[in-house]
């Protein structure tokens, strides 16, 4: 039933079609060109030979076609094509394509002058060579256009508004962030969680854009990582709860842009309060979501994570199937569903699934990998590694917030009610191989691994989609943002990487509980969501 589930019928017909058009292509060819260079035959002749070639595509085609249409089932084009690269699946056709018509090539030889009979009186079977050669370079060509024509089409127009952009530029002299300030300055941008981890640095980028900026947030964590901003002419801040209907619906007022960062982020937070969580991450989303459709908000920007991927040993594209494996990845899901069913004309979200967070913004986080075994490496001079085998996809905070501006600046039409992962290919990397770039950065520190403890998270992500649509490229490497969590411990920044301010789950256990919980609102539980398909944990 699985097998079914996955198999993609359509695809199966269309190849059938290019086949067969493929194969009346080559023999048309062939035909006119014995017409071309051996003109002045009789006419019966002509019409021996087309009535030969009718009797010779139709022996051929019903063996062609299924030896073809298996050949590609076993590479995967009906199955898992998705989780396949772009090159990876260019070459994959190629090679399927080729195998098909080479087994059918040596059949057809096999039988060519032995003598079938044919229902035209012709003795004697041939599928013309050069017919076929054609027929099988045609089956390549259209088959990777139907493959690939949403994404030459994105690029053609996305390369068209960056040529656009680089134009007008140079006609005016001026600089990318003069050009982007004049034709935003009317964008008014509501920020929710905008205090946090990613908010923090999305700031930043859309201030220096010439954005007007409204953040909501609680200021859980403090007012800290908004110190150097919160004087801007253009930074609106508004310190509320956004579980509650009348302070979202006044903070909404005239924003053009919704980006929905507020969120209880992280699986070992997210456990502490599993009634809190659902409330806080799906049923807030909702309502959100609700105001902003009243509000006419014309985008509504929605983060999430690709942990809702869970397991799985394919590199993982947006149309891949899920499988969360905690309460945070699974409360997500529910909101990505909840938002993608409310798309309409008057609805636009997009989806963000980030990968694997590093690194440093204005808030301060020890409870991410990469940080964290950064900081015992310098500290305590040992790396912990807990399995290490588990792929994950990693991503720069600053690349985060810098995707989500992307985002912003593409033409809705590119975005509305899509899903993009954000992260780059390359940094697709083993725990264990984390642990190792640290050594380089810090050879002190001693690698020790842990076989018996391990995160059952084990996913590889494509990130092609938002790189072809958008432009997006991530400025930092994973060993750079080592070297930038290395230097801030070493200069004194940050004096003990410990501090539950540093950690989400552990603030909230501390105290952060009780403030979120300081705010009367209707509770929502786990068993009230038991209608959506995605099952949560006990």
């Amino acid at each position: 039933m699985h097998f079914l589930r996955d198999f993609k019928f359509k695809w199966l017909v269309i190849d059938a079609l290019i086949v067969g058009l493929s194969l009346v292509l080559g023999l048309c060819i062939r035909f006119l060109e014995i017409v071309w260079w051996q003109g002045g035959m009789p006419l019966q002749h002509y019409q021996y030979l087309f009535d030969h070639y009718i009797e010779v595509y139709f022996f051929s085609l019903w063996l062609v076609l299924p030896i073809s249409l298996i050949t590609f089932g076993i590479s995967g084009f009906y199955t898992r094509e998705h989780s396949f690269s772009n090159y990876y699946k260019a070459l994959i056709i190629f090679r399927a394509i080729g195998v098909g018509y080479l087994v059918s090539g040596f059949i057809l030889y096999i039988f060519s002058g032995k003598g079938v009979q044919l229902s035209f009186g012709i003795s004697g079977f041939e599928f013309p060579r050069s017919a076929f050669i054609f027929s099988w370079v045609m089956t390549v060509i259209l088959i990777l256009i139907s493959r690939f024509w949403a994404e030459i089409w994105q690029r053609v127009f996305t390369k068209t508004e960056k040529t656009e952009k680089t134009e007008k530029t140079e006609k005016t002299e001026k600089t990318e962030k003069t050009v982007l300030t004049e034709r935003r300055i009317d964008k008014n941008i509501l920020v929710i969680g905008g205090a946090g981890y990613i908010g923090s640095a999305l700031l930043k980028y859309l201030l220096d854009r010439g954005y007007n900026v409204r953040l909501m947030d609680i200021l859980l964590y403090g007012s800290g990582p908004l110190k150097n901003m919160m004087e801007h002419p253009k930074l609106e801040i508004i310190q509320a709860d956004f579980r509650h209907v009348e302070q979202v619906y006044e903070a909404m007022k005239d924003i053009d842009i919704v980006v929905h960062l507020g969120a209880i982020v992280g699986d070992p937070a997210c456990d502490l309060n599993k009634e809190m969580t659902v409330q806080i991450n799906t049923t807030a989303t909702k309502m959100i979501a609700e105001i902003a459709l009243h509000q006419q908000v014309e985008r509504f920007i929605f983060s999430s994570t690709c942990s809702v991927y869970g397991v799985s040993d394919k590199i993982l594209d947006e149309n891949a199937a899920l499988s969360p494996l905690s309460l945070y990845a699974q409360s997500k899901l529910v909101a990505e569903q909840t938002l993608l069913n409310m798309a309409s004309p008057d609805f636009h979200p997009v989806i963000l699934r980030f990968g694997t967070l590093y690194g440093f913004s204005e808030r301060v986080r020890f409870d991410l990998v990469v940080n964290l075994l950064t900081a015992k490496a310098v500290i305590d001079e040992q790396i912990m590694i807990l399995g290490g085998n588990q792929w994950r996809p990693f991503l720069h905070v600053r690349d985060a917030a810098y995707g989500i501006l992307k985002i912003i600046e593409t033409p809705q039409r590119y975005v509305r009610g899509e899903i993009f992962n954000i992260g780059a290919n390359e940094q697709n990397c083993r725990i264990k191989d984390i642990g190792h770039c640290i050594k380089t950065v810090v050879p002190s520190a001693k690698i020790i691994t842990q076989k018996n403890k391990i995160d059952r998270r084990d996913y590889r992500v494509n990130f092609e989609k938002i790189k072809n649509i958008t432009g997006f490229q991530p400025t930092w490497t994973i060993k750079e943002g080592i070297q930038q969590v290395e230097k801030k411990i070493k200069n004194g920044q940050i004096s003990d990487y410990t501090n539950h301010l540093y950690s989400n789950a552990q603030f909230l256990l501390d105290e952060g509980v009780a403030k979120l919980q300081v705010y009367p609102t209707e509770w929502v539980t786990v068993d009230m969501l038991k209608k959506y398909d995605t099952p949560f944990p006990d």
